[in-house]
């Protein structure tokens, strides 16, 4: 699934998929692969304006998935993007503060 994700991210052929991805991402929401669905899904979400599902499934993903990888700061930029379109601009703004902390950290 996570391949047809990627392919049709941009696509609106993705929401006919929309109701499985929802059980994915239910089905995975305690472990760290529900990050890079979400990472995957994010402009699926914003195309969409599901922003409120987007941010709760990202905040999810990310606590589930504590590991300082790239991954990490993949996550936090998407889900930054959500918050901005949304109107959270603090939230936003750390979260990208964050991934670029941890883009220096990975660097180092």
């Amino acid at each position: 699934m996570l391949e047809r994700v990627a392919a049709l991210r941009f696509s609106p052929r993705l929401d006919h998929d929309a109701a499985n991805l929802r059980v994915a991402l239910a089905t995975l929401a305690a472990l760290a692969d529900s990050l890079r669905l979400c990472v995957e899904l994010w402009p699926f979400w914003l195309r969409r304006i599901e922003l409120d599902e987007a941010h709760r499934h990202f905040d999810d993903a990310l606590a589930a998935a504590p590991a300082r990888d790239l991954l990490r700061v993949e996550g936090l930029l998407a889900a930054a993007a959500i918050d901005l379109r949304s109107g959270a601009v603090s939230e936003g703004i750390a979260r990208v503060e964050e991934a670029r902390a941890l883009s220096a950290e990975l660097d180092a």
